[in-house]
């Protein structure tokens, strides 16, 4: 199915809206983060999963896939421009955590994040185009939840800070 001109119009609105570096990115980047680094620690699946769902990543990884596709350069420039600092920020955050917690053993979540492979990029890959038709129709906007789960930037890139902390750098190489 095909959008109409308002649908596109309406799409490329909400895209720029949730592309943007502000506050409310800032706060939920640095809470999700921090949700994340501390469940790895402590090998809590739970908490994990929440930081997944608290992370605004999403929203600017998938307005820039948009506006390389609509070749919409201030969106794309707006986009990237938020991922960097997030994800600029959440290197930050964790490293701090993984500095204030010297003592922690890898847990078996933190290993997971260093053990990657192609599946994973599959999953990623079909994560991004589940995000992206849901984005686009508003029946389907409560499964992008399920989206940012599989997708699940956030821990990985807590487990990066860690590890270096840490001294891992193998981790931190595979993590990233």
């Amino acid at each position: 199915p095909t959008l109409d001109r308002g649908g596109r119009i309406e799409l490329v609105q909400h895209f720029e809206k949730s592309a943007c570096w502000n506050i409310d990115f800032i706060i939920m980047m640095g809470l999700a983060t921090a949700l994340a680094a501390l469940g790895l620690m402590q090998d809590s699946i739970p908490v994990v999963i929440g930081a997944m769902l608290v992370a605004p990543l999403m929203s600017p990884l998938i307005g820039a896939g948009f506006a390389l596709v609509q070749g919409n350069i201030s969106l794309f420039r707006d986009s990237m421009k938020a991922m960097s600092f997030g994800v600029s920020g959440g290197l930050l955050i964790s490293l701090i955590l993984g500095f204030l917690t010297p003592e922690y053993e890898p847990t078996l979540e933190i290993m997971a994040r260093g053990n990657v492979n192609l599946l994973d990029l599959g999953v990623a890959v079909l994560s991004g185009m589940a995000a992206a038709y849901s984005m686009g129709r508003p029946d389907l906007f409560a499964t992008v939840a399920g989206v940012a789960i599989a997708a699940a930037l956030v821990p990985p890139l807590a487990v990066v800070g860690i590890a270096i902390a840490a001294g891992v750098y193998w981790l931190a190489g595979a993590a990233t």
